[in-house]
């Protein structure tokens, strides 16, 4: 086995590697040999087939396996060894076309080209516009939040007549077409959705017991809605009469929550608030938190681009641009993959100051780190998804979310990220401004 290294540029380099028949000759024995005492052969017994038969049938396919897996070990073995920091992975040179015989023993050779990360160090201006800001929370977003949480755990409060806020129940009578005796739908009308005037006006401020006339057609937005509220098919609706006695049988109206124990438990958890001034404490802290965790997300993403701004960089573009182009999933033209790269090389010169930042800050993420990156990610996403769960659940979750290596490997880069621009940070003198959440999110819309 030979390899070594022929330097273009600064940039770009060919790695050449030489295969020789013994360093695979071994391996494709023992593998023909393991063959013979399996293949099933016509007018041999299993594993009584001659070895020149088992030779000519598979050499040349084991062969190739052997030499690429040769090949692989060896040339990512070799750039970990001489430290060479690469963009991208190694290409078959194109100068270099593959001209090696696959049908006898003999040696192999392959030249790739590699495009090499530049060697200039990262540069971090003494000077940056960049701006921190610590959150506050108004008076006015904590009460907005309580009405949010009360809306959200309604009651429904009996109404002694009807209101422009209420739900009237009742029933009236209709004969479905073909139907030999009439029905008499239980129906819910809530008074908000109602588009009709005059059913509005004939039903304010009627009491349980009443009986009043109301129109079916236009009652609410369309016939789906009226075929629901009505509690009739929607094919139905064309039987009913234009007009039809309608029976208050109970008027109800949903009203937030109440400020009790009951409600701080549900919220909270339970004995976990006891008093409004402890309910609005927390509220505070939450919505504070998370807009601070927005804000100081911003503040790293922003950083990121500064960074990419400040450290102007050669690439070895023509290579990226082969690279990119052989790993597409799409079938993109190399003049297509040309017009994207712009946006592309940002992406990978970041790649290139993420990794020398890493290695002059030491920041490593270590296995208790990652795993409550992936306890933290889970939680997430059961809690958009509005799943219930207990200790033991999220546990079992968790443990079946390590064993995707992708995921996993996904939330390893991006707490690295966030350690790395992190340590960035603390060296830097960013102003800190404190702002409230609303002008913070105001902001972020201009």
């Amino acid at each position: 086995m030979n390899i070594s290294q022929e330097r273009i540029d600064e940039l770009n380099i060919l790695i050449h590697v030489e295969i020789a028949p013994e360093d695979y000759a071994a391996e494709l024995e023992k593998g023909l040999k393991t063959m013979q005492a399996r293949a099933n052969v016509p007018g041999f017994r299993t594993g009584k087939a001659p070895m020149g038969m088992i030779r000519k049938m598979y050499a040349n396919s084991m062969r190739s396996d052997e030499v690429f897996k040769k090949l692989n070990d060896e040339l990512y073995g070799f750039l970990e060894r001489e430290k060479i920091q690469f963009l991208g992975e190694p290409l078959p040179s194109e100068l270099h076309p593959d001209a090696n015989d696959w049908t006898s023993d003999g040696e192999f050779k392959f030249t790739f080209d590699l495009g090499l990360m530049p060697a200039a160090e990262v540069q971090i201006p003494a000077k940056n516009d960049l701006k921190a800001y610590k959150i506050t929370v108004s008076d006015a977003e904590v009460e907005k939040e309580i009405e949010r949480l009360r809306k959200g755990q309604p009651s429904f409060q009996e109404r002694e007549e009807v209101g422009e806020e209420d739900s009237v129940f009742g029933s009236f009578t209709y004969q479905p077409e073909g139907a030999e005796e009439p029905t008499h739908p239980n129906c819910f009308l809530p008074m908000p959705k109602v588009q009709s005037a005059e059913a509005k006006q004939a039903l304010l401020n009627k009491k349980p017991g009443d009986v009043v006339s109301l129109p079916t057609q236009g009652l609410f937005a369309d016939a789906k809605t009226n075929s629901i509220y009505l509690n009739v098919p929607e094919e139905g609706l064309a039987a009913l009469a234009e007009t039809v006695e309608f029976t208050i049988t109970s008027i109800s109206r949903m009203a937030p929550a109440e400020l009790n124990q009951g409600f701080y438990d549900s919220v909270f958890g339970e004995g976990q608030v006891s008093d409004e001034e402890q309910m609005r404490n927390r509220i505070r802290e939450s919505l504070q938190g998370n807009v601070q965790t927005m804000a100081n997300q911003d503040l790293l993403t922003n950083l990121r681009e500064w960074l990419i701004d400040s450290n102007p960089m050669d690439l070895p573009e023509a290579f990226l641009l082969r690279w990119l182009h052989a790993g597409q999933k799409k079938d993109k033209s190399i003049e297509e993959i040309r017009e994207s790269f712009q946006k592309d090389r940002r992406y990978i010169v970041w790649e290139v100051l993420r990794t020398k930042l890493l290695g002059q800050h030491e920041v490593k993420v270590e296995g208790p780190e990652l795993m409550e990156g992936v306890r933290s990610t889970v939680v997430n996403r059961l809690v958009r998804a509005g799943y219930q769960f207990n200790e033991t659940q999220l546990n079992d979750v968790v443990a079946r979310f390590m064993q995707d290596k992708e995921e996993v490997r996904r939330i390893h880069e991006n707490l690295l990220e966030f350690k790395v621009l992190e340590a960035v940070r603390v060296g830097l003198n960013i102003a800190e401004t404190s702002i409230d959440s609303e002008a913070y999110f105001e902001l972020q819309k201009a």
